[in-house]
């Protein structure tokens, strides 16, 4: 199991920060998370290899995770681990290489939107289901989309909503039932959007799922959670909800370790053969914030920020090819909304 979607060095010294100043020691810590000592030990060396659940016994000792007893947390990290958490119990007791799972990897979005939102918004997650059916397709498989099925709809979790497309019953109503399809996503009333979603590579028309990455979908995949930021911050707007000043995006690609760069989606793009572009981590994170108006400007400027980690770690180390790639991105979308 990969380790939570933020700085994972940072959160370790925080957290034995404040073990300090609570004068705890790392056996007390430990007897007070439930965990064992060997467990305490292994967090204090910044291994990734502790479980979900026990990361969070540990954080919640020192204020660094919701008690079960906390109603709500706007903290986006707070709801990123919360979050995480919950699709790790819904999956736990399937099959490990069941496609709902994700088992060859997967990417996981956030975006907050920090501004203005009324209290009504914050308050009320059937609002935020109505701004969301009012944003169109963006590309593709779009995020955070409400199906008009029954079974394909989300839920309200508490004060938050969620969707599951792995669940039994979605599962029995769709069409698709491969990893690519079957999203995990959850919306905070405060205003932050977790999506977790298996590559497309990986799906069934995949011959050797697990082994590759397309080039250019990254672009793409972000490229439509940066366009449904601003079409929800529009949506914010437009019904008089508040307004956004700035959008926080959180992007976090796992299974990474061994995958090559090819040109699987869009064939054509030969230069992308020149040379072997293979990942040797099995991770990769990366934090970016942005002031709306300047987003709205020059979207791809963020998306060039948020993606270039990804590329670096595959060896795509020359910027000029991947604003090709973003620029190829521009000029389809273009294309398309002149059809």
């Amino acid at each position: 199991m990969t380790t939570p979607p933020f700085n994972w060095t940072a959160l370790v010294l925080e957290a034995k920060k404040r073990r300090a100043q609570e004068g705890l020691t790392q056996l007390a810590h430990a007897n007070l998370a439930n965990v064992s000592r060997e467990t305490i030990r292994a967090f204090d060396r910044f291994e990734k290899t502790i479980s979900i659940e026990k990361v969070l016994d540990i954080l919640k000792v020192v204020g660094l995770a919701a008690t079960d007893s906390d109603d709500h947390s706007g903290s986006r990290a707070n709801f990123e681990l919360r979050s995480l958490d919950r699709w790790r119990k819904l999956t736990q007791s399937l099959p490990k290489d069941d496609p709902a799972t994700f088992p060859n990897g997967y990417y996981l979005f956030t975006y907050e939107l920090i501004g203005n939102l009324s209290a009504d918004l914050q308050g009320d997650p059937e609002k935020w289901l109505a701004l969301l059916r009012r944003i169109p397709h963006v590309s593709g498989w779009s995020p955070f989309y409400i199906f008009n099925k029954e079974a394909l709809q989300p839920t309200r979790v508490g004060d938050e909503l969620e969707c599951w497309l792995g669940s039994d019953t979605a599962r029995a109503d769709k069409v698709f039932d491969d990893a690519p399809h079957l999203d995990f996503w959850r919306v905070s009333p405060a205003g932050v959007l977790f999506l977790l979603r298996a590559y497309q590579e990986d799906g069934a028309d995949s011959q050797e799922p697990g082994t590759f990455l397309d080039i250019g979908l990254p672009i793409w995949r972000v490229g439509d959670i940066i366009d449904h930021a601003l079409l929800l911050s529009d949506e914010i707007r437009k019904q008089k909800l508040g307004s956004v000043s700035h959008v926080r995006f959180d992007a976090w690609w796992t299974g990474l370790a061994g995958r090559q760069f090819v040109d699987w989606a869009a064939p054509t793009l030969t230069f992308a053969r020149s040379r072997s572009y293979r990942c040797r981590l099995p991770e990769i994170h990366n934090a970016i914030e942005a002031k709306e108006p300047q987003l709205r400007e020059n979207q791809n400027e963020t998306l060039l920020a948020i993606v270039k980690p990804l590329y670096e770690a595959f060896g795509a180390i020359d910027t000029e090819l991947i604003e090709e790639l973003i620029a190829r991105r521009g000029q389809k979308l273009a294309h398309r909304d002149r059809i």
